[in-house]
């Protein structure tokens, strides 16, 4: 069945959805009869109303839903209640495809019928940068386009970046923008720390990526940072064992070069 003429009055709309009711069986939706749909929102209608006025079923789609137009206003008002902004489309379940399919509507215009505002926009300038420099104080270094995706691309739309805005902060990165992982004053920091804790100078061991960082930017090393903290060189390890440990491997020989001696030995007194 085609979209009919626009209705002169709601008599004749009321009669072509009888029609399309005894032929079809079940009450029409609004992409059934679109045209007659939008004639009646001109009027201050809509089908879905029109039918439920004149007493037809609910389609087994619209029951198993359960959803209802006063139904679906209450929930938009009741989560606008909670969490001051309007609902999306996956916070709704399937209420979306109920006002799509019934009403021809998405959320967002249903939301404008009802007389919800609209959202003020989720990202600023401003907000950006308080995410930015809370990330730097908490990890140390400039976040990346990764670490703020979200924020990258909104930037991005504005005519500008993540990098971009860490420099425009003056927040410390290499010339390529990259996280930076060590500056020498933090190197200084751990050397001085781990000489505190264990009482000796770290080895290169001991800090691999200090020493690789200090390498490749400064032209220097671990070694030679101690030398200019000026913390005492570790004395070299002693390879000779304890004079303990000396004595003991004598007296064991000893015991040994007795027992097995073959001028002791019984069977050799005759030879």
């Amino acid at each position: 069945m085609t979209d009919p003429d626009v209705p002169v009055d709601e008599r004749d709309a009321c009669r072509i959805l009888q029609e399309f009711y005894r032929e079809r069986g079940h009450r029409p939706s609004c992409g059934d009869l679109r045209e007659l749909d939008r004639a009646l929102r001109r009027r201050g209608t809509s089908l879905f109303v029109l039918c439920n006025d004149m007493g037809f079923p609910e389609t087994y789609r619209t029951q198993e839903r359960g959803w209802t137009r006063r139904k679906a206003q209450e929930k938009v008002f009741q989560f606008h209640a909670s969490h001051g902004r309007r609902p999306s489309c996956k916070e709704m379940g399937s209420l979306p495809t109920w006002l799509k399919y019934h009403l021809d509507e998405t959320l967002s215009d249903f939301c404008n019928e009802i007389g919800i505002p609209e959202d003020q926009p989720l990202r600023t300038r401003d907000s950006i940068r308080a995410d930015v420099q809370a990330f730097y104080d908490e990890h140390g270094h400039r976040p990346t386009q990764r670490d703020f995706k979200n924020h990258d691309d909104w930037l991005q739309k504005q005519g500008s970046s993540i990098s971009r805005m860490c420099d425009e902060m003056g927040l410390v990165g290499d010339r390529f923008g990259r996280r930076r992982r060590r500056s020498e004053k933090e190197i200084e920091q751990r050397v001085r720390a781990f000489y505190t804790e264990h009482g000796r100078r770290p080895t290169q061991a001991d800090l691999p990526g200090d020493n690789r960082w200090l390498h490749r930017i400064l032209g220097s090393s671990l070694p030679k940072l101690c030398d200019a903290m000026g913390f005492p060189r570790s004395p070299p390890t002693r390879r000779r064992p304890p004079a303990r440990i000396m004595e003991a491997m004598r007296t064991e020989i000893r015991e040994f070069f007795d027992q097995h001696d073959p001028s002791t030995d019984p069977k050799h007194r005759g030879a």
